[in-house]
This record gives C-alpha cells, structure tokens and sequence, in this order.
C-alpha cells in the first residue's frame, strides 16, 4: 500500500484525558454563559411585557415596583434552576421539563415580584419553592432505574398508523355525530361563544370532554410527526386537519399555538441536529417579538395577547394568586384529584378554578386552571407542590422509557403538545384527563423503524447518496450520507488504485 503523504492527526497525536476534560469544562462554561443571557432576556421580556403592555389594558395585573433584592433573588433562582436543567434537549423529558420551565415555573418566580397578589417576601418563599420542586421532579427522573418499556424488538408495523387514523375517525364520530357538535368558522374571531356552546354540547356526554384531550394532544400530533417527519402526506394532512377541525368545535387556541410551535421544533431539529436548552428560550423571545411586530402592523395586540399574555404572564400570576387565595380559604389535600374518598371542602358550590376566576379576574364565569405549582399549593400548600412535582418526575422517567429507540427529533415532536398541558393543569389532571397516560402506552407501541419513509413525491427514499470530489494528484475523497441519520460518513482516500479507509 502505497503512502498518499497525508497524515491523520487525531491517529497520531490522541488527546489526552484531561485534555478532552479541559475542553468538556470549557464548553460547559460557555454553554452555562449564553443560557444564562438568554434566561435574563426572558426575563427582561416578561418584565417589559407585564409593566408596559398589559397591566395597563387588563385590571387583574396590578403592577407593582418589584422590591430589589427579592427580585434579584427571584432572578438568580431562575437561572440557577435553569443551570442545572438538561443543556441540550436529547430526550423527550428534557423537552417536557423545559417548557414547564419557560411557560409556567420562570413566570410563577418572578411575575409573583411585580404583581400585587404576594407580600414581598411570600413572593420570594414561592419563587424558591418553585425552582426546588422542578429540580425535585428532574431528579427523580434521573434516579429511577432504566425499563425496557418500548417494544424496540418490533418490524415496522404501517397498520399501527392507520389504527391511530381509526382512533382519531371514532373520536370525530362521537364528537360530531353522537354528540352532535358542529364546527362554527366564526370562531376564528370569537373563541368564547365557541367554547361556551361547546361546553353546552360536552355537558350532555360526559364521554367528549375526555376523547377531545386524548386527540388533540396525543392521536393528532403523533400522526403529525408521523407525516412531517416520514413525509407522509396523507397522515400529515389528517393530523392537522383534526387540529384545525377541534379548534373550530371547542375553540380552544393552544391547539392552534401548541400546532405552530411543532413547526418551530421541526426546525430546530432538522438534519439531526439536537437544539440546546438556550435556543428554545431563544425561540420563545423571538416567537415574542415577532407577535409584537404583527401587532405593529395589524393596530391590535392580538397576537401578542395570545402568545405573551396568554401562553407566558399569566400562568405565573394565576399560580401566585392560588397562593394568595388558598391561604386564607380551605386546602383540599388532593379530595378534588386523586384522593376522592376525602372530604372535599369544594364539592358544593363552584370550584377552585372559578373561585380564582371570581376573585382574582373578577369574572365568575372565568375558569382559572393552573400549573402544577399553583394546584399543588391549593391541595397541600408548599408541601403539595413538592407531590406534584415527584409525580410530574414519574411522568417523566415513564416517557423517557417508553420512547427507548426513538430519534430526538421524533420523541420532542411527540411531547410538545402533552407538556404544554403540563404547564397549564394539575399533573394529575393532565395524566388523567389530557392524554397522558395514553401518551406513554402510544409511545412504547410506536414502530421504532421506516422513519426515513418516502419521498414527498411518493417514491422510496434512498438509503444514502454518494457525492464525489477530486482533488489534485488523482486523489477522490467520496461521502456516503445517510438520510435517516444524518451522520454516519465513510471517507475513502484512493490514489493509484490504492484505497485508506
């Protein structure tokens, strides 16, 4: 075998363990300072949003000037909490839990220091309790021992996707033919007369308020992903026509939200990539800004409303508000959740979420759910967002075994829509009501294989594709890529005849 005179450098200068360690850790410093920045321009984001925006236009968000160290305080329990969060979001947990983060725990720490719901110093209390409970939840995940849960063994099965298209057919069935509800365009424009003729038509079939949850977070985004990711375009077309068909009947706008964000993350991950913790809290401040900018252009502040107000300020005053109101009413010690046989103190009368909705926004009518945090106080105080947040850390360790064998990109996909009820319900009532527990059983089921599928023109993709360049000297180098992959490149160096692999 004839020399080409090139020279492998890694073959013959290997580094050297604490090299690789150095760099790791330099790395680390790096990656822990630029989520630190975009951490504090979340919360400049929020802060901005909170004083300027909205308190003006919407009574309920009474601000207030922050005191300085508690806010300082608040601040550093945000960024530390999100520190010592996955850095990079290889698994589906790691999406869960930093969208739980961004949308609900950040805003909880630190929209309690501006809003006049909590003294100062309870505001400060819920902020640490808060970040405490989240890291609670992350480190049980990571405690508990690995579970072959999937059935990773398994061919790829096509009749498991028409057996979701079938699923979804006999949700839309009951919906639309038994129950008798109806698709009403004008809820584009006004989503409240929607939902309150859809809750008209649910309260006569019990059966509908739990099929909806489990189709719109679970059958209709996992063929979704399905289709986008496997370019299917039958199956892309049913999931987000069942998206866009189950905003018109219950005009429920996170269906809608929680469907462009997909979009967002399938960018994010395209060509293998595994986006880091920063970018998505980047991609939230520039999703932010960019609904300012409609507004800007449309004279309105719908688009920022739903986004901004909606979707990030008030889960966190809600959460602070079910502090300052389950303090001085009764506690339900999970009597309205798991631990039906107690006493519920609220079994009579209207509920929690609209005793929060009369007191806090002043509207009876208003249905305030709330995160984890703010439920977990209303079932056991401090203690009980600690429960909530052991449970939410079972939920977690569960979707990280049941998507064994699946790439990154597909288990983020498939979660989005699951964790964004997280953010917004009790763990409970998110296992129980919003999918999630379905979830984890679709998950071990999904076929592991025959995710590269077919071209969007209906033909067999190939394997991989080869790419050839010359170089001076009669010397090729050729890359066979792998599109299912996106890594995996065999390098051949030839000169007369002569190959080094």
């Amino acid at each position: 075998m004839r020399s080409t005179g090139l020279v492998d450098r890694r073959a013959t200068s290997p580094r050297s363990p604490a090299s690789s360690a150095s760099r790791r850790k330099g790395s680390g410093w790096i990656s822990g300072t630029w989520l630190t920045f975009a951490v504090l321009a979340y919360a400049a984001l929020l802060h901005y949003s909170t004083q300027v925006v909205f308190a003006p236009l919407f009574a309920y968000l009474r601000y207030r000037e922050p005191d300085s160290v508690g806010y300082g305080v608040s601040l550093a329990v945000g960024v530390v909490s999100s520190l010592l969060l996955p850095r990079r979001l290889v698994r589906g947990s790691h999406v869960v839990l930093w969208i739980v983060q961004v949308a609900a725990a950040l805003p909880a720490m630190w929209c309690a220091q501006y809003l006049d719901i909590l003294s100062v110093r309870e505001s400060l209390v819920f902020a640490v309790h808060v970040g405490g409970s989240l890291l609670v939840a992350r480190g049980v995940a990571m405690a508990l021992p690995t579970v072959r849960a999937s059935f990773t063994n398994r061919q790829r099965r096509t009749g498991y996707w028409w057996a979701l298209v079938g699923l979804a057919g006999a949700v839309y069935a009951v919906l639309f033919l038994v129950a008798g509800a109806r698709p009403q365009f004008d809820g584009i424009l006004d989503v409240y007369d929607v939902r309150s003729s859809f809750e008209v038509t649910a309260g006569g079939l019990p059966l509908v308020g739990y099929l909806m949850p489990v189709a719109a977070n679970v059958i209709n985004p996992m063929l979704f992903v399905r289709g986008i990711v496997g370019r299917r375009p039958v199956l892309l077309a049913v999931g987000l026509g069942g998206q866009v068909a189950l905003f018109l009947v219950a005009g429920q706008k996170s269906v809608l939200f929680s469907t462009v964000f997909l979009f967002g993350l399938v960018l994010l991950y395209r060509g293998g990539r595994v986006p880091s913790a920063t970018t998505l809290v980047g991609v939230v401040c520039s999703m932010s800004v960019v609904a300012y900018l409609v507004d800007a252009l449309t004279g309105t502040i719908s688009a920022s409303s739903v986004l901004v107000r909606r979707f990030l300020i008030l889960p966190g005053a809600i959460a602070a508000a079910y502090v300052q109101i389950f303090t001085e009413h009764p506690q339900t010690h999970f009597a309205d959740s798991i631990l039906r046989f107690l006493d519920n103190p609220y079994s009579e009368g209207p509920a929690p979420t609209y005793i929060v909705g009369l007191l806090y926004m002043g509207d009876p009518r208003t249905s305030a759910n709330v995160s984890p945090f703010g439920h977990g106080y209303l079932s056991e105080g401090y203690l009980g967002i600690y429960i909530e947040a052991l449970v939410l850390g079972l939920l977690l360790w569960a979707i990280d075994q049941a998507s064994d064998g699946l790439s990154a990109q597909v288990q983020a996909l498939m979660v989005v829509m699951p964790a964004i009820v997280v953010a917004s319900a009790s763990i409970f009532t998110a296992l129980l009501t919003h999918g999630l527990l379905a979830l984890v059983v679709a998950l071990a089921l999904c076929p592991r294989d025959g995710w590269e599928g077919r071209s969007w023109l209906g033909r067999p993709r190939r394997s991989g594709t080869r790419r050839t360049a010359q170089l001076r000297g009669g010397m090729s180098i050729s890359t066979q890529r792998s599109d299912t992959l996106a890594a995996g490149t065999a390098v051949h160096l030839g000169c007369g005849g002569s190959d080094v692999e």
